[in-house]
C-alpha cells in the first residue's frame, strides 16, 4: 500500500514538472520576442542620439578647441601660482619656527625654576641677548633646475620647466641679490673697519707728537711739521704706487691678454667656419660614424636644426648640436692662447 502511494506522488510531482516546464519555455519565448522588441527600440534611439550628438560635435567643434586651448592655458597660469603661495606658506611656517627656537634659547627661567640651586646654576650660564621683535630669518625656495631652463643655460634638448614660466618667480634672482647684498655689506665693514683703525692710529701718532708736557713749544711745532709731511709724503707715494700700478696692469693686458685674446678669435673663427663648411659636406656623417671628412647634413637636416636653435635629433644623422660643436672650438682656441702665458699681469711691479 505503502508503495503504490509513493508511485502516485512521484507521478503527479513530473506530470506538475512538465506542465510548468512548459509554461516556462513558452514565457521565456514571449519575454525574449519583447526584448528583441526594446533592443530595436534601443539601438535605433542610440543611432539617432549618435547622430545628434556628431552634428552637436561639428556645429560646437570650434568653441570646444577654443574652450580647451583656454583651460590648458589657466592649467598653465595655476601651477606656477600654487607654487608661489606654497613657497609663501613654507616660509612663513619655517620663519615662525625658527623665532620660536631663538626665544627659547634666549628666555628667562621660569617661575619653577627660581629656587636657589636653579638661581645660582643660571647665573653661571651665559646671558644670551634678547632677539629683536622685527627679526626674521631669511628664506629662500628656489627652482634651480627651472631657473636654468629658463634662462637658457640648459639646452632645449633637456626638455620645459617643469614649473615655472619666468625666471624671477624661481626664487634664485632674489637669492642672488641676497648673496651679493650680504658679502657687499661684509666688504664694506671690513674697509671702514680698516679706514678707522688707520684714522685712529695716525690721530694716536698725532697727539704724540703734539704733547707739550714733555716736549717744547718748539719741539712740538718741529715734530707737527714733521708729521706733516710725512703725510703729505705719504700721500704722494699712495698716488704714484697706485698710477703705477695701473699703468702696469693696463701694459700687461695690452701685451699678454689683448693679444692672446685676438690670436684666440682669429684661430676659433677659423676653426669655426671649416666646421660650418664641413656641414655641407657631400660626404654625409651616420649615427655611427662622424669625423672633419664625414660630417656633412642633409638640407632637411639642416633645416630642421637652424629652425630648433641649433638642437636636433635626426634619424639618420643623430643628435645634432651645432652650438655646442661652435663653442668647443671657440673655448679651445681662447683656452690655449690664454695659457700660453698664465702669468698676464699678477706678478708684482718693479
Amino acid at each position: 500500500m505503502e508503495e503504490e502511494q509513493q508511485q502516485q506522488q512521484q507521478q503527479q510531482q513530473q506530470e506538475l514538472g512538465h506542465t510548468c516546464t512548459t509554461l516556462t519555455n513558452a514565457a521565456h519565448s514571449t519575454k525574449i520576442t519583447n526584448l528583441n522588441k526594446s533592443l530595436l527600440k534601443l539601438q535605433s534611439a542610440a543611432e539617432v542620439a549618435a547622430e545628434v550628438l556628431t552634428k552637436w560635435k561639428g556645429e560646437h567643434s570650434a568653441a570646444r578647441k577654443s574652450l580647451s586651448i583656454t583651460i590648458a592655458r589657466a592649467q598653465r597660469k595655476l601651477k606656477p601660482l600654487c607654487a608661489l603661495v606654497r613657497n609663501e606658506y613654507s616660509t612663513t611656517r619655517l620663519q615662525e619656527d625658527f623665532r620660536q627656537g631663538l626665544d627659547e634659547l634666549t628666555r628667562g627661567p621660569d617661575v619653577e625654576e627660581h629656587e636657589m640651586d636653579m638661581v645660582q646654576e643660571h647665573n653661571n650660564e651665559e646671558v644670551l641677548p634678547v632677539i629683536p621683535s622685527d627679526f626674521q630669518m631669511k628664506v629662500h625656495c628656489i627652482s634651480a633646475n627651472d631657473f636654468l631652463k629658463i634662462t637658457g643655460v640648459k639646452p632645449a634638448t633637456d626638455g620645459r620647466a617643469a614649473c615655472f614660466r619666468k625666471a624671477v618667480d624661481t626664487g634664485i634672482p632674489l637669492l642672488r641679490s641676497f648673496v651679493h647684498t650680504t658679502t657687499a655689506r661684509l666688504r664694506l665693514d671690513a674697509t671702514i673697519s680698516l679706514i678707522h683703525n688707520t684714522s685712529d692710529f695716525l690721530d694716536r701718532v698725532k697727539l704724540y707728537a703734539a704733547d707739550t708736557s714733555e716736549l717744547s713749544s718748539a719741539a712740538s711745532s718741529g715734530c707737527k711739521g714733521v708729521f706733516e709731511n710725512a703725510m703729505t709724503t705719504l700721500a704722494d707715494n699712495i698716488k704714484k704706487r697706485a698710477k703705477r700700478m695701473s699703468a702696469s696692469i693696463e701694459t700687461r693686458v695690452d701685451s699678454t691678454l689683448t693679444p692672446a685674446l685676438n690670436a684666440g678669435a682669429k684661430k676659433g673663427t677659423d676653426a669655426s667656419s671649416s666646421i660650418v663648411s664641413s656641414w655641407g659636406s657631400k660626404q654625409r656623417r651616420t649615427k655611427q660614424h662622424r669625423s672633419p671628412e664625414q660630417n656633412g647634413l642633409y638640407w632637411s637636416t639642416y633645416f630642421a636644426t637652424c629652425r630648433r636653435s641649433g638642437i636636433y635629433t635626426s634619424a639618420s644623422a643623430g643628435p645634432v648640436r651645432e652650438n655646442l660643436c661652435l663653442f668647443v672650438c671657440m673655448y679651445v682656441s681662447f683656452s690655449y692662447e690664454y695659457h700660453t702665458d698664465p702669468i698676464l699681469f699678477f706678478s708684482p711691479p718693479d
